[in-house]
């Protein structure tokens, strides 16, 4: 009897103090600031490297285009005797003038003689991220040995 009594004692002492004899739900402040507090940190470890990973997909995606327009000006030597510099006289559409999505690169012919030529691909709508990797209006350039070059 002495200890029911004692019991029932210590349930109205965790009743005041806002006990409820282990039925707690909700999660407390301290725990959801812990877990904001990791997402952040996540976060700024996964945006740069995921800007990284776009930024280097449209560069593969240039370098594409850029062999691309090689292969048609060797067709294009190979027909009149020498290389051009217009990019309209060769047998390709290339991004600049497709409709087909966005265009991350203009592209050129800066050098171009009866034994050589240079494409160039510069990046025209950079927008820098949080942490910036590369700066704007990069190039990346081949020749018609099909050497590239990136130059930041």
């Amino acid at each position: 009897m002495v200890y029911f009594m004692a019991e029932a004692s210590q349930r109205g002492k965790e009743r005041k103090k806002g006990g409820s004899m282990g039925k707690e739900r909700g999660f407390t402040l301290l725990e959801l600031l812990i877990v904001v507090i990791i997402l952040g940190v996540l976060a700024g470890l996964a945006i740069p490297q995921y800007t990284k990973t776009v930024e280097r997909a449209k560069q593969n995606e240039a370098i594409h285009w850029l062999g691309v327009v090689r292969e048609s000006e060797l067709r294009y030597q190979q027909q009149e005797g020498l290389f051009t510099a217009v990019l309209g006289n060769l047998d390709v559409d290339i991004p600049p003038t497709s409709t087909t999505g966005p265009n991350y690169f203009t592209y050129s012919v800066p050098t171009a003689t009866a034994a050589n030529f240079t494409i160039q691909a510069t990046r025209t709508t950079y927008k820098k991220p949080p942490a910036p990797t590369v700066p704007d209006g990069y190039t990346v350039t081949i020749t018609e040995a099909g050497a590239i070059t990136r130059q930041f």
